[in-house]
């Protein structure tokens, strides 16, 4: 996850000569980019939640053995 379409390449990039399309582009590839970090924010926090819930299942199942 984190790849996407690059959209201003579908609008219109900075060397077309169309100068509205050519903006367009550069605010929609800002757009993208935006888009990716937050994606791979969101990766890395399932990652550590994810992580978090098996070590905490871990604690668990080992306090089973010292109790049961």
């Amino acid at each position: 996850m984190g790849d996407g379409v690059d959209l201003g390449v579908l609008v219109g990039g900075a060397d077309t000569g169309d100068g509205h399309a050519a903006e367009l582009g550069k605010r929609f590839e800002l757009v993208g980019a935006v888009a990716g970090e937050l994606a791979g924010i969101g990766e890395e926090l399932s990652d550590f939640r994810l992580g978090g819930l098996l070590a905490g299942v871990g604690v668990a199942e080992g306090y089973q053995r010292i109790t049961g």
